[in-house]
């Protein structure tokens, strides 16, 4: 089904209720839909590139070679197929945005790099 333009207020609701999103961008760095989609428990499949820092290959999704559209397909109906694969990739994806791309730690993250930063120059 395709919605169309979601106010940013209603996109949970829509991850939460997906099986899957399909991130289909091929250029585009890092990318904040694959973060929301696995916040809210969705599985995201995409093609290589910015996805590929947030995807766990194999446990919050599946990351594809650029044009391996068969494969993209493939995965995607096998996730479906599969409702215990899909139950543990939702969890798994829920929990790997909780432990690693909150707020908190993404300060103690920078503050570490500050701190590592300082302790070089403080060497030279």
């Amino acid at each position: 089904m395709f919605i169309g333009f979601i106010e940013e207020i209603n996109l949970c609701n829509y991850y939460s209720q997906s099986n899957l999103t399909f991130y289909t961008a091929r250029d585009e760095s890092y990318g904040l839909i694959p973060l929301e989609s696995m916040e809210n428990g969705t599985p995201v499949i995409a093609f290589e590139g910015g996805p590929s820092e947030t995807i766990l290959e194999g446990k919050t999704g599946y990351i594809i070679k650029n044009n391996e559209i068969d494969n993209f397909a493939n995965k995607a109906i096998n996730l479906i197929k599969d409702k215990a694969l899909l139950r543990e990739f939702s969890n798994q994806a829920r929990e790997h945005v909780k432990n690693n791309f909150n707020l908190g730690k993404k300060i103690l993250d920078l503050e570490s790099l500050f701190k590592n930063d300082i302790m070089k120059h403080k060497h030279i």
